[in-house]
């Protein structure tokens, strides 16, 4: 994957967070790419998907749990989140690379946050984890209660499904439709209330990256790769726009496999949509 400069720094309001003096703080950068180039709001991608579509982005959000940075000998150490208030809660963050404007201004706004910062013991890192998606225990409450990063309403289903966990929406200026990708907890069990036993797809998303250095390298997250075996100038009939999570929808058949989630009796596969990349 190729590096690119992100659409936003990781804070909200603008100003880029200083460079860590603590030799135990991390900043874990994140950077959005259409097929290698930089994720923006407002602008066209060419290329995208079985047909080569020309897309513009819509929205492009999602939660990152359990992060642990790998040492080189393979042993995980937690990254500790600074609880900011705002994008990041216990071992939670939310990434947000729209920023409002062009077509992500339906649902989006103008602060962005595309970095993750903690504390860990000063070592040598090698890689990491984590994972994409909302813990079980904070995935089934009440979003218009909840405190930040959960308060986003526009990520919520309903209480027994929870989040979406990830968000990418796009348009197609040749047809007109609208692809969405939307991944969260479905077939779950529980009273509407928030009271959920369980769910049949759990859908959280493991991502192990290495080799890569938070010092210097960046986690990429390559959209042209989510759809490559998609055509998003089409929809199944008598289905929402695009993906929206269905265990029976089979336009979610393609951007699963490349999330490395298990669809419709298929197993799971290495996800191929997160890599590493060059840092800022």
């Amino acid at each position: 994957m190729s590096s690119a400069t992100g659409c936003g720094d990781g804070t909200r309001g603008g100003g880029g967070p200083a460079a860590p003096t603590d030799p135990s703080a991390v900043a874990l950068t994140f950077l959005a790419e259409i097929d290698g180039e930089p994720f923006a709001c407002g602008r066209s991608f060419a290329g995208v998907g079985t047909s080569a579509a020309t897309v513009e982005p819509a929205d492009l959000r999602f939660y990152v749990s359990d992060v642990r940075l790998v040492g080189e000998d393979g042993a995980e150490t937690p990254l500790l989140l600074d609880q900011d208030g705002t994008w990041q809660l216990e071992d939670l963050a939310l990434l947000d690379f729209e920023d409002g404007s062009g077509r992500c201004s339906f649902a989006g706004s103008r602060e962005v946050n595309t970095s993750i910062r903690g504390t860990a013991p000063p070592g040598a890192w090698a890689g990491v984890r984590f994972t994409v998606g909302v813990p079980f225990a904070r995935n089934h409450g009440d979003a218009a209660t909840a405190p930040p990063p959960l308060d986003a309403t526009a990520l919520f289903w309903n209480w027994n499904a929870g989040y979406k966990f990830f968000v990418f929406d796009s348009w197609a200026q040749a047809s007109g439709n609208e692809f969405r990708v939307h991944v969260g907890s479905t077939r779950c069990e529980g009273d509407g209330r928030g009271h959920v036993s369980g769910c049949g797809n759990p859908n959280r998303i493991p991502v192990e990256i290495a080799p890569l250095d938070p010092r210097e390298d960046a986690v990429v997250v390559e959209l042209a790769a989510l759809l490559v075996a998609t055509d998003v100038e089409r929809n199944a009939p008598e289905t929402p726009p695009g993906c929206m999570g269905a265990p029976a929808d089979p336009d979610c058949a393609g951007p699963f496999a490349q999330l490395g989630l298990p669809f419709a009796g298929r197993p799971a596969a290495a996800q191929r949509v997160f890599g590493a990349g060059p840092g800022r």
